[in-house]
């Protein structure tokens, strides 16, 4: 057996009686505002019209870059500033 929710249980006279919603008037915006955004809207589809490569996905960082390894010196050994680096002191 299907359950009922409470509201379809009433009388379909009383769902009759119940007042339609107001509209709510909506707010009028500002010309000046509206002008701009229209501008602004302009100027972006003028730019992805005439670039469509634009809207690829650029990531911030280039992960396909290589790295940089440490110096090395004329005989492709690390430079002595790498080499300087402290030791820690020896288990007891």
């Amino acid at each position: 057996m299907a359950t009922r929710c409470a509201a379809s249980l009433a009388p379909a006279e009383e769902q009759r009686k119940r007042a339609p919603r107001r509209k709510v008037p909506a707010e009028r915006i500002d010309a000046k505002y509206l002008a701009a955004a229209r501008e602004l809207r302009d100027r972006y589809m003028e730019r992805i019209n005439s670039d469509p490569l634009a809207l690829l996905p650029q990531g911030k960082y280039d992960v396909a870059r290589a790295l940089v390894g440490p110096a090395r010196g004329e005989q492709g050994q690390l430079a002595a500033a790498t080499l300087a680096l402290p030791a820690f002191p020896a288990a007891a």
